[in-house]
């Protein structure tokens, strides 16, 4: 289905909003999930559409507001060089105001 400019500007304003409801701690996870997947259904959207990746953000809602500590607690065998030599950056700039 195609939509042109004004209807995926709507869609992407009803995902923004029912975000922010959704932080309020409104939708539950499987609750978000029907939602996105009643929208995709009924407005045809395709992997790679850039309202795939808003919807996508409004299910993992819980997982990205706690990415921070999500990182936190990931061992460091699973990180990159880059990524673990940001990480013990990090732990020295902390431990100098300590």
């Amino acid at each position: 289905m195609y939509m042109n400019d004004t209807e995926r500007r709507k869609l992407f304003d009803a995902v923004a909003a029912k975000r922010k409801e959704a932080l309020t701690g409104k939708y539950s996870l499987e609750k978000r999930k029907q939602m996105a997947v009643d929208m995709i259904e009924a407005n045809g959207i395709q992997i790679g559409d850039p309202l795939m990746d808003k919807l996508a953000d409004f299910v993992l809602l819980d997982d990205l507001t706690n990415r921070d500590a999500l990182k936190a607690r990931v061992p460091d065998s699973f990180l990159s060089e880059r990524q673990l030599e940001r990480r013990r950056a990090r732990e020295v700039a902390f431990k100098e105001f300590d």
